[in-house]
């Protein structure tokens, strides 16, 4: 039995849970749909939908919640099929971008995003090296990229005071040091088995 309810109840316990699984079961739907045809992820199983796609993001919800980093517009680096972006777009009240450069991938955000009424989010197609400018208290995040390195000295050239945070495993080579933070997998691995040990939240320096 999949306990997503009990991971939302952890990590974000003041959220009304009823709603979010609610926009989680469209992003689903919308997911598998879309995902025969312009391959949105190699995830092609719900389970594996569910375990590496909403409980991995919602650890970078519960952690953006707890981080004072509320008030900040988010950047999602490499959305791809929308994880994390649209688990925090539907998840967190931050004003949120997902970032992608292939057009099929932005395509299908910004028809979840205009299905889900998800007003504080909005869709850009392009590379991170195509952003020039940041608003003030900006976070970046990226998951499963790879380049952490390069997007890290690139938004630290435009802001140094930015703040980059990156979804990455322990073991992997991130290219820059940071801080890793396990509060939030260790909270919800022993509902799934611990099917994400290794992952971590690092806050790059």
């Amino acid at each position: 039995m999949f306990h997503v309810e009990q991971a939302i109840g952890l990590l974000l316990p003041d959220s009304d849970k009823a709603h979010i699984v609610q926009r989680f079961n469209f992003i689903k739907e919308a997911y598998f749909k879309w995902n025969k045809t312009i391959n949105l992820s190699s995830v092609r199983d719900e389970q594996g939908f569910w375990e590496k796609h909403i409980l991995d993001s919602l650890c970078l919800a519960g952690f953006i919640k707890n981080s004072g980093f509320t008030g900040f517009d988010i950047l999602d680096i490499g959305s791809g099929g929308g994880f994390p972006g649209l688990v925090l777009a539907s998840t967190l009240n931050n004003e949120i971008t997902l970032v992608d450069p292939i057009k099929k991938k932005t395509d299908f955000l910004n028809h979840v995003i205009l299905r889900l009424g998800l007003k504080q989010a909005k869709v850009q197609t392009g590379l991170f090296e195509d952003i020039k400018d940041l608003k003030n208290k900006t976070l970046i995040v990226s998951r499963a990229l790879g380049n952490y390195k390069e997007l890290y000295a690139h938004f630290k050239a435009i802001d140094n005071d930015v703040s980059v945070v990156v979804m990455a495993t322990e073991k992997q080579d991130l290219g820059v040091k940071g801080v890793a933070f396990n509060k939030e997998y260790d909270l919800i691995n022993p509902l799934i088995g611990n099917s994400l040990r290794g992952h971590t939240l690092i806050k790059l320096n």
